[in-house]
């Protein structure tokens, strides 16, 4: 994606009548409302605002439907720093002014867990194959407390590693999760669709298949650990982005009811 960082919010009025959404630093940048956008679903409504690229903060704030008002229970004084726990290389963290993170799609709210992934600069445009690392994040609805983190480019001793070869994990980035994560309240999952990893054309810095880039996950809403993945392009080059929401279905195949999932993709 080369269109500036988006900030969304969500409204759902069955969590505390709670209005949930990432924002820009205080401070740091205006908000600049483009027309807003407002579609009505049973239980939730969304807005979509843009704010000023050149000072992108990443931050989920709570604030009370009716009144506007912070709620003051949620993480700090109502606020979560989202650009804290966010890491390049092996682990440094990201400058929390500067550093390259935000967000192109509204945050899910299953049950009482908010969960929101990521979105960094188009591959190809970035300064460095080792930029910001994508990963996907699930706090409390209540209190912002956050109950996991999905590392969309696989940890040492984590499953996928290995197909990093040479250590190339650790000096490449993106592979975040920028289009709208979609639940199955019923069984308790969560599909992650994923994109491409630094730089998009060009892979000869990260040779392997490099899970999860350019794949669906399947991971437990509690818990965060993945159940399947199905990766559709093996070692990405092709910026073939898993760009849209997974559709959840219920068919029947030969007389027998199933609930698949589908994926809406780039390759046609």
């Amino acid at each position: 994606m080369s269109l500036p960082l988006l900030s969304l919010v969500t409204f759902v009025p069955l969590v505390g009548a709670a209005l949930i959404l990432a924002m820009p630093r205080p401070g740091a940048a205006r908000w600049i409302a483009l027309g807003t956008t407002i579609i009505t679903f049973a239980l939730s409504l969304m807005v979509w605002i843009q704010f000023d690229p050149h000072n992108p903060g990443f931050q989920l704030v709570e604030l009370n439907a009716k009144t506007g008002a912070m709620i003051g229970s949620f993480g700090t004084s109502g606020v979560l720093d989202l650009k804290v726990g966010a890491v390049f290389g092996k682990g440094q963290p990201i400058d929390l002014e500067t550093g390259e993170i935000g967000v192109h799609s509204t945050p899910a709210v299953i049950k009482d867990v908010v969960i929101i992934g990521s979105a960094m600069r188009e591959g190809a445009t970035v300064p460095t194959h080792n930029n910001t690392k994508g990963l996907v994040r699930a706090f409390d609805v209540r209190t912002g407390k956050l109950l996991w983190t999905f590392n969309t480019i696989p940890r040492p001793g984590d499953f996928g590693n290995d197909t990093w070869e040479k250590e190339s994990w650790a000096v490449n980035g993106n592979t975040g999760v920028w289009t709208q994560i979609t639940a199955d309240e019923e069984l308790g999952l969560v599909y992650l669709p994923v994109e491409t990893p630094s730089s998009d054309f060009y892979g000869g810095h990260r040779p392997g298949n490099n899970l999860f880039a350019e794949s669906l996950v399947c991971v437990d809403l509690k818990t965060g650990v993945r159940k399947w993945h199905y990766q559709f392009v093996h070692h990405p080059i092709w910026n073939f982005d898993n760009s849209s929401a997974p559709l959840l279905l219920d068919i029947t195949v030969n007389g027998k009811a199933i609930k698949p999932v589908a994926s809406p993709s780039k390759l046609g």
